[in-house]
């Protein structure tokens, strides 16, 4: 799990830096994602609401029982409600960190030509990881963001399933830093 959130945050950082070629932001985005996705609730799931880590994401306490819900219950003090308020998730959908995810493997995509397999490919992972969740809508947007902008690609007839990994080689060299 250290591993994986060291991996995370270096990704981040060369998305950031200024001094990365294009590409190479592309490519660090979409490893932030692919790893946010992969192990986000170990490396950033909550404990309680929305991911009920301390579950394995399984189960959670009651039936999903919102914040509003757990202080009905009286199960902890003012004090840890205020702490928990204070530190909720910009995005309060379970699996949060699969949302996340999508957000950097768009912005990944973004930095590509569209009609590159690369932007295909990222856009068809970031719609299987909606499916997985079950947020149909958000897979539809991205689906048809790639139908709006990007190429077709024979193994696009199952987008969202069985997507290969972009390839970022195929991009040559992209003009330098953005």
């Amino acid at each position: 799990m250290q591993e994986d959130a060291k991996n995370y945050i270096s990704a981040l950082a060369l998305a950031e830096d200024p001094k990365t070629t294009r590409r190479e932001k592309a490519k660090a985005w979409f490893s932030a994602a692919k790893l946010e996705r992969a192990h986000g609730m170990e490396i950033m799931g909550y404990e309680m609401f929305p991911d009920f880590n301390f579950a394995g994401g399984n189960f959670s306490l009651g039936n999903y029982l919102s914040p509003e819900e757990v202080k009905d219950k009286q199960f902890v003090t003012d004090e840890e409600l205020h702490r928990f308020d204070a530190t909720r998730p910009i995005i309060s959908e379970r699996f949060h960190y699969r949302y996340t995810a999508v957000q950097e493997a768009e912005k990944a995509a973004e930095l590509l030509p569209r009609r590159s397999q690369a932007y295909a490919a990222i856009l068809c992972a970031a719609t299987g990881w909606m499916l997985s969740t079950g947020a149909t809508k958000p897979a539809a947007d991205l689906y048809r963001r790639y139908v709006k902008n990007g190429r077709a690609f024979d193994w696009a007839s199952h987008f969202g399933h069985d997507c290969p990994e972009p390839d970022f080689s195929a991009l040559g060299n992209m003009d330098g830093a953005s």
